[in-house]
């Protein structure tokens, strides 16, 4: 999908020619795109837009095919008599099969259906633009060829009249030529005697004394079969962030030390970065590398390190595998992976097939599918209602952010938020609902919440991107909620409740989601003065079973009532749970029952 901000500076040179019999559409049109071009006119039929042709010159022409005087084909075979070359745009209702191989033979290959968004025109401008542009470019290309075989054949013309000039000018500078392959030589001889230098020192840790990652990679190449240990000092960042950088590599330097020592004849240590190591044996024996890593771990366990008068304990997340390539040291950089994911101190023999590695897969798979999805546009909004259990009014609908599959079925975000957030990828996500949904909402009165993330609230982009969506699409921020996920961990303190704060006075609602997942929600419901809560699924759809959980449900809205806050139930699926939560005092519902989520507005 074609970026204004890419477009803009391609167009705002460029005039446009638009004609369209209909005042609303020229007026539409005038508001979307006098900012994209240089100046615009305007006709409401062929004969004044024809006579505007041949007064001005237009870069490009937006024609409708059914203007007024003059079918929009026979304008514009009048505008290709006189510039066939003229780039020109055709908007249509419906289009023949006969008039489509007119216009194909007329050199027309854009043209847009009605009605059209404001996206596919920015699409059929750029692909025009970018056209238009190439071909220019290929004519000054042309013209410089021109130039330069018209200097080429001067510079021929004087050669040929200073021929013995410059046969002496020749032999000059094949003696200079000489002269400078000579002094070349000497050069290239003392830039290959400072490479071998430097080769050595690129194969040493530049913090500890030992080989390094560039090191193992060249024993890896080497022929044979070969077993590797792959070493993590488990929580080395929080050693790191408690006594300082200082004591962190004092620390590597001892550990190197004693890896040293525990190593055999038949084994090489190596340094990869901060707190890894490898370990390489010549020996193909994995059970040797077992009884390595058993060593190492033993050792460790029953010894303390007195580092600058600190204690440390050290453990390590040692994986390992076997072969005869590069592979190995992927694969056991792995099982060191999943070792830390079980808590550290382990030893993990590599196995592709395990729990970990298959879960690993599965969210690369999952990370895949959102990146297509956000690359091809495939990332949709659907909108459910929230609706009051006294007289059934909207609340306001809840932004649901859907993504089409390859066989056209809708993925739930359940599945595809978790691996975004470990991806990084939350804030585009985000950005692209907010986008949609204030385009969509920008048509009706009816408020909306969007879920948002600790990820978002880091990015400290929130509340400039809201509010400048806000004057664009003339939406009011208090018609805007921000859903703050409650089981989202917000580390940050006063950092982030400051930010909340400044959404909230720039007019936003704040709201927490899936309320009750957390047992350390209250402070947390207090600090953002959240204006309702969303008490979460899990208590809401067994309600009509589980006495535990309706009296949860009873102290969430207690204590809601107390601090003034508004409840909304989730999961809402059956008339049942629907009046179990109109009788505990619950004032809002979302649901299935309520309403099923929709790509519209209703």
């Amino acid at each position: 999908m074609a970026n204004l901000q890419d477009l803009l500076p391609l167009t705002n040179n460029l005039s446009l020619l638009y004609i369209d019999k209909n005042d609303t559409n020229r007026t539409f049109m005038s508001k979307s795109l006098e900012k994209i071009f240089k100046y615009i006119d305007y006709s409401e039929d062929g004969y004044d837009a024809l006579n505007q042709f041949r007064i001005n010159t237009h870069d490009i022409i937006i024609v409708d095919i059914d203007v007024p005087s003059s079918s929009g084909i026979q304008l514009i075979k009048n505008i290709k008599s006189h510039n066939p070359n003229q780039k020109i745009i055709l908007t249509t209702k419906t289009i023949l099969q006969d008039d489509m191989v007119e216009l194909i033979n007329l050199g027309i290959g854009s043209y847009l259906v009605k009605p059209f968004t404001i996206d596919k025109l920015l699409d059929a401008l750029d692909k025009l633009v970018n056209s238009f542009l190439l071909k220019t470019q290929n004519l000054d290309l042309s013209k410089k060829v021109n130039l330069i075989k018209k200097e080429h054949s001067l510079v021929l013309n004087k050669l040929d009249e200073q021929d013995k000039k410059s046969k002496e000018t020749i032999l000059y500078e094949r003696k200079r030529i000489g002269k400078l392959l000579a002094n070349q030589k000497v050069l290239e001889d003392e830039l290959n005697e400072c490479k071998n230098q430097s080769t050595g020192s690129k194969l040493v840790s530049e913090l500890v004394p030992i080989a390094n990652k560039n090191a193992l990679q060249i024993d890896l190449k080497k022929h044979g079969n070969k077993a590797l240990l792959y070493l993590n000092i488990d929580h080395f960042n929080l050693i790191n962030k408690i006594y300082g950088m200082g004591v962190a590599n004092r620390l590597l330097k001892e550990v190197t030390a004693k890896l040293k020592q525990l190593c055999s004849d038949f084994s090489t240590l190596y340094h990869i970065t901060a707190d890894e190591f490898a370990i390489l044996l010549t020996e193909n024996n994995i059970s040797k590398a077992g009884e390595l890593s058993t060593k190492i771990q033993n050792y460790f366990k029953n010894r303390s390190l007195n580092i600058a008068n600190y204690t440390m304990d050290i453990t390590f997340s040692i994986g390992m595998d076997e072969g005869n390539s590069l592979s190995i040291f992927v694969s056991s950089k792995a099982a060191s992976q999943e070792a830390r994911n079980f808590g550290g101190g382990k030893n993990i023999f590599y196995n592709s097939k395990s729990i970990y590695m298959e879960s690993q897969r599965e969210l690369l798979k999952w990370i895949k599918i959102v990146q297509d999805a956000l690359i091809n546009d495939r990332l949709i909004v659907h909108y459910q209602a929230v609706k009051s259990n006294d007289d059934s009014s909207i609340l306001h609908y809840e932004v649901l952010s859907r993504i089409i599959s390859d066989d056209n079925t809708y993925i739930d975000a359940k599945k595809f938020i978790s691996p975004a957030k470990k991806a990084g990828i939350i804030p585009k996500i985000t950005k692209i609902v907010i986008e949609k949904s204030f385009k969509h909402f920008r048509n009706n009165d009816f408020s909306f919440s969007i879920n948002i993330c600790k990820d978002d609230l880091y990015a400290s982009y929130l509340k400039d991107y809201l509010i400048k969506h806000c004057e664009t699409y003339y939406i009011k921020p208090e018609r805007v909620y921000l859903e703050l996920i409650e089981n989202d961990k917000v580390e940050g303190g006063d950092v982030l409740f400051e930010y909340i704060k400044e959404l909230r006075d720039a007019g936003f609602n704040i709201a927490v989601d899936d309320f009750g997942s957390d047992k350390s929600i209250f402070n947390h419901i207090l600090n953002v003065k959240a204006k309702f809560i969303k008490i979460d699924s899990s208590f809401i759809d067994d309600l009509d079973s589980n006495e535990s959980h309706k009296i949860v449900v009873e102290n969430i809205v207690r204590f809601a009532k107390e601090v003034g806050i508004k409840c909304v139930a989730e999961k809402v699926e059956t008339e049942e749970i629907y009046d179990i939560v109109r009788n505990l005092g619950v004032q809002y519902s979302q649901g299935y029952y309520i309403s099923k989520p929709s790509k519209e507005t209703n």
